[in-house]
């Protein structure tokens, strides 16, 4: 795996499992006394009608009445958010970027399985929206009650169980 670190030196949002918005980068905090002066933009690394898209439409909504710029929210979806995630990165590092994704499991599973060539030390937590609790469930009919008694089955049986992530 390819875990070069470039730093993003832009502001970053991410929602899901936690939705942060990060700081301004250091390039706009020495000009923090005209920022904002031009458009901000949410790239939402996921599907369009999701709730990082309806919470990240919501909050640019609500910050360009505030901050008195247009907000634009683009849906760059793809690779469970990798798409976006690259896209994000590719874009001016100058606080007018924004990224919308969800922090578990879409950009640790690019980072892990993608190849990625960033970490999660490249993105800056600032806010929590909201906890999207995880759930491992199993068919009823099956005999297992714990999480300790199902690894051990599929351990003594490999190959016999399938999964499904949702």
């Amino acid at each position: 795996m390819n875990f070069k670190r470039i730093k993003t030196w832009a502001a970053t949002l991410l929602v899901g499992s936690s939705l942060t918005l990060s700081a301004a980068a250091p390039a706009v905090a020495q000009k923090a006394d005209n920022w904002p002066n031009q458009q901000i933009t949410f790239v939402i690394a996921l599907g369009p009608g999701g709730s990082a898209d309806r919470t990240a439409r919501l909050v640019a909504q609500q910050m360009q009445e505030k901050l008195g710029v247009p907000i634009r929210a683009i849906n760059q979806e793809g690779g469970g958010g990798h798409v976006g995630q690259v896209y994000f990165r590719n874009m001016p590092k100058d606080g007018t970027f924004f990224l919308v994704t969800s922090i578990h499991p879409y950009i640790s599973s690019a980072i892990l399985n993608l190849d990625a060539d960033y970490s999660l030390d490249d993105f800056a937590f600032v806010n929590g929206q909201w906890t999207d609790m995880d759930l491992f469930a199993l068919n009823a009919k099956l005999p297992y009650q714990t999480m300790d008694e199902f690894i051990a089955a599929v351990k003594e049986q490999p190959g016999k169980f399938r999964i499904s992530v949702v």
